[in-house]
């Protein structure tokens, strides 16, 4: 089981992959929508009896590196994760249950943060994103939220029984945005 841990630690290290939208306009008269495509980390895939099975969970910098840690870890685990962003922790509060499935996991890789420090004006909806120093901004949690957030979510986690690894999450390149 050890390689595993080493590869899933050595290979969480933010590669982005993104996601494409895609739609053509209906030719009859209806206006045209645009369709989100859908992201490929969200790929199910099929267990391989014998194999450990191994849950990459976190917001969309878990997206990045999914692909990568499934080649790099075929014939040698089961990588799965959940068809979302799991986005910040409130989020993954909310459906953390859902996205474990209540199947057993050997090793539960995750991350949460980058969403929790992005500041908002208005709404916590992605088109109400600010610079953080935009007056009347809000980050979306706390510090203090945060920390209380991820432990809820470790707690949930350690219940499964999976050996778990935390990536901390990537830090604001840009501190004059906040983004």
């Amino acid at each position: 089981m050890k390689p595993i841990l080493v590869s899933l630690v050595l290979l969480a290290s933010g590669f982005f992959v993104n996601a494409q939208t895609a739609g053509a306009p209906d030719v009859k008269s209806k206006p045209a929508v645009k369709k989100k495509a859908t992201h490929p980390s969200y790929a199910q895939i099929e267990d391989v009896e014998g194999l450990p099975r191994v849950l990459l969970i976190g917001d969309s910098i878990s997206m990045g590196y999914t692909l990568t840690v499934r080649r790099a870890l075929k014939g040698k685990a089961n990588v799965h994760r959940p068809k979302a962003n799991c986005g910040p922790t409130d989020s993954g509060l909310k459906y953390i249950d859902k996205w474990l499935g209540g199947k057993k996991w050997d090793v539960i890789h995750f991350n949460w943060g980058r969403h929790d420090t992005m500041y908002y004006l208005n709404s916590v909806a992605r088109e109400d994103r600010v610079p953080h120093a935009t007056k009347g901004a809000f980050r979306r949690n706390s510090p203090e939220q945060y920390e209380k957030n991820l432990r809820e979510l470790v707690t949930k986690l350690r219940a499964t029984g999976a050996t778990l690894i935390w990536a901390s999450t990537t830090p604001n390149l840009d501190s004059s945005t906040g983004m």
